[in-house]
């Protein structure tokens, strides 16, 4: 495989809660090749969401650095964080709070799409319906405050905002958990193709190990702010080293009790 499209190096941050400080990101390295999905999975509160937001410069680590194709990326602000989110796009757990509801879906669309100069006002009505089509939405959905739509539809429409800037990394944290099964399914299968369609890298964030199996390359298991299993997605599900990654399994394939006797 090539250069990776992100590095992250000994990232680390604290945060102090009553007189208790608690490592939410421990010393997390790890790297994701371009065009493949790299699978994040542990449970609440082991410090996968804190790391999204220190990949997406949402918040700052204490110490460590992130690398995007090849550039340290850790401190740059202004313009280099500007040219950092024309190439890094996230996606949140509630797809409803992301948006502004004052605003219709397509207005959400199109202040993206003008922050970055990707689409003259001419065309921006083209961008911002070619943008709803690519996540199977209907111009009519643009006309839509998010409070109109369903969860599915509205965690697509945030799909379609933040895939309408042509993205080299996209980073989708919980953006199933809050959905049904079926819907669940739509989701995973639409982020499919658009990886292939756009030849975008992804880094899938979750909670649900079955999904995540299913759907990435590698996988890294996160457990109180660490990576403690990282490899092959179907080998780390085959063939599991730690304890963690172990009852992760455990709680998705329970071992049958015996019959009693009589």
């Amino acid at each position: 495989m090539g250069e990776p499209i992100l590095e992250c190096r000994d990232l680390r941050v604290t945060f102090r809660k009553g007189n208790r400080l608690i490592k939410a990101v421990d010393g997390v390295s790890f790297g994701v090749e371009p065009g493949e999905c790299y699978g994040l999975v542990g449970g609440s509160g082991c410090g996968k969401s804190t790391l999204a937001r220190l990949v997406t410069r949402l918040r700052d680590a204490d110490s460590g650095t992130v690398w995007l194709e090849g550039r340290d990326v850790t401190g740059v602000t202004g313009r280099g964080l500007r040219a950092f989110y024309r190439k890094v796009q996230m996606v949140f757990q509630d797809p409803v709070a992301s948006f502004d509801p004052r605003k219709k879906i397509g207005q959400s669309i199109a202040e993206v799409l003008r922050n970055f100069g990707l689409a003259e006002r001419t065309a921006l009505r083209a961008a911002i319906n070619g943008a709803l089509e690519m996540v199977g939405l209907s111009p009519e959905h643009g006309e839509r405050l998010p409070g109109q739509v369903s969860g599915g539809q509205c965690q697509r429409a945030a799909l379609a905002r933040a895939v309408a800037v042509r993205p080299r990394l996209l980073i989708c944290d919980e953006v199933t958990s809050a959905l049904d099964v079926s819907v669940q399914a739509q989701i995973v299968s639409l982020l499919r193709r658009l990886q292939g369609e756009l030849n975008m890298a992804i880094i899938f964030i979750s909670h649900d190990l079955s999904l995540v199996r299913c759907f990435t390359t590698r996988l890294g298991v996160m457990l109180d702010g660490k990576i403690v299993e990282t490899g092959p997605a179907a080998e780390v599900v085959s063939t599991p080293k730690h304890e963690h990654t172990k009852l992760l399994l455990s709680s998705l394939f329970p071992v049958p009790r015996s019959a009693p006797g009589p």
